[in-house]
């Protein structure tokens, strides 16, 4: 698979996540969804950049160790 489409993948959740809060803050406008959501999205892009972080990170851990740049491991 190729980055572009490990990228899309990884943040279809945020993706919902967001859809999901525009319709309900459409829906209930008198109440004040926009803290929670605030939360609730760092939260979410957190967890995407720590999954991102760490498939970075997996991605040297199969290569051969000639392909390593030396002081990199």
């Amino acid at each position: 698979m190729s980055a572009r489409g490990r990228l899309l993948m990884s943040s279809q959740p945020l993706q919902g996540d967001l859809l999901s809060q525009v319709i309900l803050i459409e829906k209930m406008p008198d109440q004040d969804l926009y803290r929670p959501f605030a939360i609730t999205t760092a939260a979410a892009a957190g967890f995407t950049a720590a999954t991102a972080i760490r498939n970075y990170t997996l991605q040297g851990a199969n290569k051969p160790a000639y392909l390593l740049r030396q002081g990199t491991d």
